[in-house]
């Protein structure tokens, strides 16, 4: 009965109760005092009452005053109890779309074990292959959402009465967020109505929040079942570390197949933009897994048409499939689409296409070389320069004869003066030319070019000058070697530029099909002879040829290295013999290397760095509902940052008029001249983003794709690598499923009991106030019935 007052609930026992008294001493006093006159005029008023009438009218008077005294004390009851905690388990399912697949099970023992699962069969029961084809009505058996909800109806696991007969069970889905269904009482019918259709699995970060709901409380641990094929979000091996430090074991159970027959386009590895009628060589990464060798296709669509199709094998591993085109159109785009017809065996067809967008480019680099005396590799290299139909170059000779620019339109008599005209040059070679030549400002000039405006610089060092003269200048901050004291270095006659060792080929050194070919190439520049003294290249530069060092400690000397700086690049070559590649074979060589390499520093730029307004996004593609976040830096006239309220930008679907919308952007009040917003992508296409009408001449506009190509569909391979990973860092352990009774029959936590205080009022209860009209009704009723009313 106590409990029942004090509203106590099963595994609350009391501890004690203090009373206390709440109401006003001086309200009670008068009201004391004014019972006492009361009574008196109350006795006097019924003298000629018979005794047993009197008596019993004076109780009810006496007990209703008693009342009123109680109620204006105001008593109320401190109470403390003691309050059990049965464990909390958490139960974790994720229904992002990878769950949705059904998987393609090549072998008996995977059928078997699908078949027990939706079958509710035991186990460790043999199943014969009728059984088999009877309850795997496709011949592959349910998705794995369906698995797992198979898994939770199995007679030999009954998940929701096992584990709600021991624990607090509280029931989760995820995706790309985390959405409480509550305990085991509606799991039923919550986890009957889930569906596969989430964007993304965030594994570690659904596993913090849930755990975090429950600080405080005993958790016996969390389930995940998952196939564990986390796209975003936190790390979930090393959230799970920190589960392991709250002391919170998680125990995963993985589900799919960790490697389904599967053939996937993995990567395309082509350039962003080419000048036009240049022959473009695209590859394509081919992965494939499962399928014993079976014949695919991979087919070239240009903006939509089939145009080349090349038959493959589709092995175990990684190939690259080369395909090549030549596209002869002027300035624009090239939608470039890649399908992979690969086996009826394919798992998961989703990811079997690609895109890549290719810019054609029909202006022109320009570039200014600069040079002291006239030497071989400048004679080499200047008609490099001239025949190349992609460059428009200036020359200018700081010694020499004097009247070459009147002789010839290709030749400068000075460095420019104007900060436009040295603006407008993407590219700038500079040779052998003493940094004294330069006026007061113009190297300033030309490091910003470089840092703020993305242009790039080519330094080609030399015997008198470059780079020694350069040292402690604005340009000394801009190359990617640290400029050496005292003597040049002395190379033998036999040492020749080495390749990087166990790295990735770069697109400037490559002239042959394949590395060992290409070190042979450059075996041919040779002899070096004198090479200046350098300390180095710095931290972050990519030296593309090096030269071994001396002994041991002694790093290696860098032939060629280019690094980033700013918006711009700048490469040094530290040797003038590399003329020397045109032995035997001319210009192929030598003109391919300073080719590649005028394109790969200044192309970047050439897409609309040397706008005035330059615009970018942080990716080049989207899945519709994303955010875009764009940039725009803006210059004025003279190249200097705009400072204003906003800048407005356009972003348009190229095949649909009516289409564009406008994006304002704000300053990003740490970079002058910078400018920042968002716009959310549309439905699928290609999309232009540019400046407004009226800039669209000074501004450089960037291509954007939208297609719905998540992560998600294009690798659907089950992880029970990262599933056991996760386990392990938690103190938990990766559960299969026909051990999920055992787990929970022997998981241990123990119930917690905690003190807790709350207090009760007394005075306001109705077995007060109903007592107290009984008592003023019955008093009234008697004092009726002797006629005194």
């Amino acid at each position: 009965m106590i409990h029942r007052l004090l509203s106590l609930e099963e595994g609350q026992r009391l501890i004690d109760i203090e009373v206390l008294m709440r109401g006003s001493l001086v309200l009670l006093g008068v009201f004391l005092a004014a019972a006492a006159i009361y009574t008196v005029f109350h006795y006097r008023s019924v003298r000629r009452i018979p005794t047993k009438g009197r008596k019993l009218m004076a109780l009810c008077h006496l007990l209703a005053l008693a009342i009123l005294i109680l109620i204006i004390a105001m008593p109320a009851a401190k109470v403390r109890y003691a309050k059990t905690y049965r464990p909390t388990l958490l139960v974790l399912v994720d229904t992002s779309r990878s769950m949705a697949v059904i998987d393609k099970r090549a072998t008996t023992e995977a059928l078997a074990e699908a078949a027990r699962i939706l079958g509710g069969l035991p186990f460790d029961q043999e199943v014969a292959e009728d059984a088999i084809r009877r309850q795997l009505a496709n011949g592959e058996g349910g998705s794995r959402l369906e698995l797992v909800k198979a898994l939770f109806a199995h007679p030999q696991i009954d998940l929701l009465r096992r584990a709600g007969g021991r624990f607090d069970v509280r029931f989760f889905s995820f995706d790309s967020g985390l959405a409480p269904e509550g305990g085991a009482e509606d799991a039923g019918k919550w986890l009957a109505a889930r569906e596969a259709n989430g964007a993304e699995s965030r594994i570690g970060t659904a596993l913090r929040e849930a755990v975090s709901r429950y600080t405080g409380l005993p958790l016996a641990g969390a389930m995940v079942f998952s196939d564990f094929g986390w796209v975003n979000g936190e790390d979930p091996v090393r959230v799970a570390a920190e589960m392991e430090q709250k002391g919170v074991p998680v125990f995963t159970i993985p589900i799919g197949m960790p490697a389904p027959p599967d053939a996937m386009i993995a990567e395309v590895i082509a350039p962003e933009a080419v000048f036009q009628g240049d022959l473009v060589t695209l590859r394509v990464r081919v992965q494939s897994g499962g399928l014993d060798g079976q014949a695919g296709a991979l087919k070239l669509k240009i903006d939509g048409v089939e145009t080349e199709a090349e038959s493959i094998f589709l092995g175990d591993g990684a190939q690259f499939i080369e395909m090549s085109i030549q596209p002869k159109q002027g300035s624009g785009t090239l939608q470039l689409g890649f399908e992979l017809d690969a086996s009826a065996a394919d798992s998961n067809p989703k990811n079997n296409i690609a895109s890549h967008r290719l810019r054609i480019i029909e202006d022109k680099i320009k570039v200014l070389y600069m040079e002291g005396s006239p030497r071989w590799e400048f004679r080499y290299l200047r008609w490099v320069l001239m025949r190349n139909p992609h460059l428009t170059t200036r020359f200018l000779m700081t010694q020499g004869d004097p009247d070459l620019p009147k002789l010839s339109p290709y030749y400068m008599a000075g460095f420019p003066a104007d900060v436009r005209n040295i603006f407008e040059y993407d590219l700038v070679i500079l040779g052998d030319v003493s940094s004294k030549y330069f006026k007061p400002g113009q190297l300033e000039l030309l490091e910003e070019q470089i840092r703020e405006n993305g242009g790039s610089l080519i330094m080609l060092a030399g015997s008198q000058s470059a780079p020694a003269s350069y040292r402690d200048t604005p340009l000394e901050r801009v190359l990617p070697v640290k400029i050496g004291v005292g003597k040049s270095k002395a190379v033998a006659n036999n040492q020749y530029p080495l390749l990087p060792v166990d790295e990735a080929r770069s697109s400037i050194t490559t002239l042959a099909a394949d590395a060992d070919a290409d070190q042979r190439i450059w075996a041919r520049v040779r002899p070096l002879g004198q090479l200046p003294s350098l300390d180095g290249a710095k931290p972050g530069a990519n030296v593309l040829l090096r030269l071994p060092g001396d002994s041991a400690g002694v790093a290696d000397y860098p032939v060629v290295s280019w690094q980033s700086y700013g918006k711009g690049k700048c490469m040094f070559v530290a040797s003038d013999r590399l003329w020397r590649l045109r032995l035997e074979v001319g210009d192929a060589h030598h003109a391919r290397f300073w080719g590649q390499s005028i394109q790969f520093l200044a192309m970047s730029r050439l897409l609309g760095q040397n706008k005035r307004i330059s615009l970018q996004a942080e990716r080049s593609r989207y899945n519709p509902g994303e955010p875009i976040r764009i940039y725009a830096n803006v210059l004025s006239d003279a190249y200097a940052p705009v400072k204003k309220e906003s800048h407005t930008v356009v972003i348009a679907r190229n095949d649909a008029e009516g289409s564009a919308a406008e994006v304002v952007l704000v300053p990003d009040p740490a970079t002058p001249g910078l400018y920042f917003g968002t716009h959310v992508a549309g439905q699928e296409g290609e999309y232009l983003l540019r400046g407004q009408d009226g800039e669209t001449e000074i501004t450089g506009a960037v291509g954007i794709s939208v297609a719905d190509d998540p992560l998600e569909d294009r690798d659907t391979a089950a992880k029970p690598e990262t599933a056991e990973a996760i386990a392990k860092a938690s103190g938990g352990s990766l559960v299969a499923p026909g051990g999920l009774a055992e787990l929970i029959d022997n998981l241990q936590a123990p119930e917690i009991s905690r003190v807790v205080s709350r207090e009760m009022e007394l005075w306001d209860t109705p077995l007060l106030y109903l007592p107290l009209v009984f008592l003023c009704g019955l008093e009234w009723y008697l004092r009726r019935r002797e006629n005194l009313l």
